[in-house]
C-alpha cells in the first residue's frame, strides 16, 4: 500500500473493500466527529464496477489524520487518445469527515498535495467536484445557484490548493450544480403535507388514466432503456445499453451493508405501465444506507400525456421512506421548468461548488482539458444537427438560452443585424414563433416537408472564459423538396455556456456562402 506523509497526515492508496468499510464507519459517527448525512452513490465502489464496463478503471486516495479524521475519493481513471496520458476523475468526491474546520483544512491541503501519486496511473489531469452542499433558499436560482453560495463552497479548496501549492483550474462540472432534496426522517405524512395539491391530483389522474406502478430488476433493464431512449429525443442525454443499467443493478445490490443496523446498498426500477401494459414511466433508484436517489429516468410522450411524472414521483418518494431513507435526492436542476417541478414536492434545494481540475503533467495535462472542452462542443453541435434533421424542433428549441438570438446575416461580414436586412434575426420569441409556423400543418410552404441532411465539421474554440466558450465550426445542409434539392454551406458561431444538466445555446450566427444570393423560401434552420 502506497503511503506518503504529510507533517502526522498520511496519504495512501485504498483498495475497494477498505474504501467500502471506511464509508461505513462515517455513517456511525465516532472519533472523527459526527456521522456522515450523505453517501453520494457515485462514490461507492458499485458506481466504479459499473464504469468498469465502459473502459473506466477505479483507485481511491485518502489522507488520514491519527484521530480517525480523513479526505479522501474514489478516482475513475480512463486513458486519452492522441498519447495525452489519462484521467482521473472524482464525481462528488473528496469527501471529508473531521470533527472541525481546522483539521479539515489538513487534510484538503495533503490529499491535494499528494494527487501526485496518481502519475503511476499515467494520469495527466484530475477533474474532481467535491461532495459538499449549501442550502439554497426558496428565492435562490435553482437553475444557476447564487455566486455567493458556490463560492464559500469552493473557497475551503481553493485554500486548500494554496496550502499545498497546487495550481487549480476551474472546470465544468459533469454532476448537475444543484438538487432537491427530501428529508424523510419527519415521517411520510409531513412529507406528504409538503405537497403540493396539484401534485397529489396529477398523480390520481394518472392513476384514474389506468397507469400502474411496480418495482423491477435487472430483467427491466431493455424496458427502463426504452424509456430513456424516448427522453433522448427531447434532452440529448446520452443512452447506456440495457446490460449496463442491469448491471448497475446487479452492482448496488451485491454491495456489502453499510451503515447503523447493517442497512444496505439497493439498486431497483420504479416502473409506470399504461393500462395496456406498456412502460410509459421509469426511475432508477439507487439507495445507501442514508439516502435514496433517482439516478435516471422519466417518461415516454404517452408517459407524459397522462401525467405519469407525477405519479412516479410520488410513489417513489413512499417507496424510500419505507425503506428507511433519510434523504430522497431527486438529483439534478436542469431547467426552471424541472426546478419548478421538484420544487412542487417540497424538500429544500441545495448547490453544489462545482468543478476542479488539477493538471499533473503541464503539457499533456492541459492539452487533455482543451481536447476534453472540444470534445464536448463537438457531440453538442452533432446532437443540435440530429435534432434539425429529424424535425425535433421543439427540442432544439429547448437548446437555447432563455435570452438567446439566432442571426443568419444577408451580407458577407457583416458586424451588425441592425443596419442591414437579415435572413434571419430572432431572439427566443421570434424563433419560438417560427418553429410553431414550421411545424404548423397549414404551412403551405412545407406541404410536403423538407427532409434534410446536415454535416458538421472543422469545429473549433474560438474563446474561452469561465462563462463559457465560442465555438467556431463548418456545416453543410442539404434540402430536398418536390423533386428540387438545395445545397446550403456556410460557417456558424455559437457562443455555448454552461448550465446545470449540459450545454445550452447563447447565441448563434449563421455565416452563409451565398448569403447575398437570391435565396428564396428560407424555411428550415441551419
Amino acid at each position: 500500500m502506497e503511503q506518503r506523509r504529510s507533517g502526522e497526515i498520511t496519504v495512501q492508496r485504498e483498495e475497494a473493500a477498505a474504501w467500502e468499510a471506511r464509508l461505513a464507519a462515517a455513517l456511525l459517527g465516532g472519533v472523527a466527529g459526527p456521522p456522515m448525512t450523505e453517501l453520494p452513490f457515485l462514490q461507492l465502489p458499485a458506481w466504479a464496477a459499473n464504469k468498469a464496463l465502459t473502459g473506466w478503471g477505479a483507485t481511491r486516495l485518502v489522507a488520514g489524520a491519527p484521530n480517525g479524521s480523513w479526505a479522501g475519493a474514489q478516482f475513475l481513471i480512463r486513458r486519452l487518445p492522441a498519447g495525452l496520458g489519462a484521467i482521473a476523475y472524482a464525481p462528488r468526491g473528496p469527501l471529508v469527515v473531521a470533527p472541525d474546520e481546522e483539521i479539515a483544512a489538513r487534510l484538503r491541503a495533503a490529499l491535494l498535495g499528494g494527487l501526485d501519486a496518481l502519475r503511476a496511473d499515467g494520469v495527466t489531469l484530475v477533474r474532481f467536484e467535491p461532495g459538499e452542499t449549501g442550502e439554497l433558499s426558496d428565492e435562490d436560482d435553482q437553475v444557476t445557484p447564487p455566486g455567493s453560495v458556490t463560492e464559500a463552497l469552493r473557497s475551503p479548496w481553493i485554500e486548500a490548493a494554496r496550502a499545498a501549492g497546487v495550481a487549480l483550474l476551474p472546470a465544468r462540472p459533469v454532476q448537475p450544480r444543484s438538487s432537491r432534496r427530501i428529508d424523510l426522517s419527519r415521517g411520510i405524512d409531513a412529507v406528504r403535507a409538503d405537497w403540493r395539491r396539484t401534485s397529489a391530483a396529477s398523480a390520481r389522474k394518472a392513476i384514474e388514466a389506468g397507469a400502474t406502478m411496480r418495482l423491477g430488476g435487472v430483467a427491466d433493464a431493455e424496458a427502463f432503456r426504452g424509456v430513456m431512449v424516448a427522453i433522448a429525443g427531447r434532452t440529448g442525454v446520452k443512452v447506456r445499453s440495457g446490460a449496463a443499467f442491469a448491471h448497475l443493478i446487479d452492482s448496488l445490490n451485491a454491495a456489502p451493508s453499510a451503515g447503523a443496523d447493517g442497512a444496505r446498498t439497493r439498486g431497483e426500477f420504479a416502473i409506470a405501465e399504461s393500462a395496456e401494459g406498456r412502460v410509459v414511466g421509469a426511475l432508477l433508484l439507487a439507495t445507501t444506507a442514508t439516502t435514496t436517489t433517482e439516478i435516471f429516468g422519466g417518461a415516454t410522450d404517452e408517459g407524459n400525456r397522462i401525467r405519469v411524472p407525477y405519479l412516479l414521483k410520488s410513489y417513489a418518494i413512499d417507496h424510500a421512506a419505507a425503506l428507511g431513507s433519510r434523504t430522497y435526492d431527486m438529483w439534478g436542476i436542469s431547467t426552471q421548468g424541472i426546478a419548478e417541478f421538484k420544487a412542487a414536492w417540497g424538500g429544500t434545494a441545495y448547490a453544489y461548488p462545482g468543478g476542479f481540475d488539477v493538471v499533473i503533467d503541464s503539457l499533456r495535462g492541459r492539452l487533455a482539458r482543451a481536447a476534453l472542452d472540444l470534445h464536448r462542443c463537438e457531440q453538442f453541435l452533432m446532437h443540435e444537427m440530429r435534432l434539425l434533421d429529424e424535425a425535433k424542433f421543439d427540442a432544439w428549441l429547448a437548446l437555447f438560452t432563455d435570452d438567446a438570438w439566432y442571426w443568419v446575416p444577408s451580407e458577407p461580414e457583416q458586424d451588425n443585424p441592425h443596419d442591414t436586412v437579415s435572413l434571419m434575426y430572432d431572439d427566443r420569441r421570434l424563433l419560438e414563433t417560427r418553429i410553431r409556423r414550421l411545424a404548423s400543418p397549414r404551412m403551405y410552404s412545407q406541404e410536403p416537408r423538407s427532409r434534410c441532411s446536415r454535416m458538421v465539421d472543422n469545429v473549433s474554440i474560438e474563446d474561452q472564459d469561465a462563462t463559457g466558450s465560442t465555438v467556431r465550426s463548418k456545416f453543410v445542409m442539404v434540402e430536398y423538396r418536390r423533386e428540387t434539392q438545395r445545397l446550403f454551406a456556410g460557417t456558424a458561431f455559437h457562443r455555448l455556456v454552461q448550465v446545470p444538466g449540459g450545454i445550452r445555446i447563447a447565441w448563434k450566427r449563421v455565416d452563409l456562402i451565398n448569403c447575398d444570393a437570391p435565396l428564396d423560401g428560407l424555411t428550415q434552420p441551419f
